[in-house]
């Protein structure tokens, strides 16, 4: 929860007057084995494209934080065709009420220069990076979204036994 503050501060005020961020944080922490910094790239990327989908900058970007409780391959891993154990995961969804996506973008969504943009602008490796991130640490990735309706990405980690 203290990453998602951190990263929601940066982009609070910089990205257009009516785009409204709205937080619900888990009312304790959550320890996950990750690399904060490849955490934070995660969710800074992921609200710089929740950002650039809301049309006309009047809209809201919500980000919440919680655990679920997964029974054994209950949850499925789309980007790398396997299923995780069972156990409790922290998550972190950023939901916005920007354009949607079509399932053709979404399919494509997390493919290298992959971009709705037009050109000229700015195509990179924001949201291709992600699933080799949660991959790594043992994660997944769930994306739901329709086109007018906005965008809700959740990312899954692994919460730590100590």
């Amino acid at each position: 929860s203290i990453l998602v503050k951190q990263a929601v501060d940066l982009f609070d005020g910089k990205y257009g007057k009516g785009i409204t961020f709205e937080l619900d944080l888990f009312n304790k922490p959550l320890e996950i084995m990750a690399d904060q910094v490849q955490v934070n790239q995660i969710i800074a990327n992921i609200l710089i494209n929740s950002v650039q989908a809301i049309e006309q900058n009047k809209g809201t970007v919500k980000i919440s934080t919680g655990e679920k409780n997964f029974g054994e391959g209950e949850l499925l891993a789309p980007l790398n065709k396997s299923k995780l154990g069972k156990g409790r995961f922290a998550f972190v969804s950023i939901k916005d009420s920007g354009c949607g996506m079509s399932e053709e973008t979404k399919n494509r969504m997390f493919d290298p220069f992959f971009s709705t943009k037009t050109q000229g602008l700015v195509r990179g490796l924001g949201l291709a990076s992600i699933p080799g991130i949660v991959h790594n640490h043992k994660g997944s990735i769930t994306v739901e979204s329709e086109l007018g309706k906005g965008t809700d990405i959740s990312i899954f980690f692994p919460i730590s036994i100590i």
